[in-house]
């Protein structure tokens, strides 16, 4: 004789976590283009993350994850912060220099 099983409800989902939604966000695609650089210089941008090697080639549309897509800003970030430093500094320098001149 066949038993009687009645349907069990699913167990409930915990909602995600603010982490899990933020991981899942930094794992989404998104479409980058990284600038060509110089006729002579590399028209590969290597970008390492965590262990995972990336090629990304300039000029052209790639999809990446977003933590990659935002180291990659940051770098950009980073050395446009350095080379208004320096050339800060220069102009700072040649200013002194030009005023000294003059005394």
């Amino acid at each position: 004789m066949a038993t009687k099983t009645e349907p069990k409800e699913a167990p409930a989902q915990e909602p995600a976590t603010e982490v899990e939604l933020n991981e899942a966000h930094l794992n989404e695609y998104v479409t980058i283009v990284v600038p060509r650089a110089l006729a002579k210089a590399e028209q590969v941008l290597f970008a390492a993350v965590n262990g995972e090697v990336y090629n990304i080639p300039r000029g052209k549309a790639v999809s990446v994850p977003r933590y990659v897509a935002q180291m990659i800003e940051a770098q950009q970030r980073a050395k446009d912060n350095y080379e208004q430093s320096v050339s800060d500094t220069y102009d700072n320098q040649a200013v002194q220099y030009l005023n000294g001149l003059d005394g």
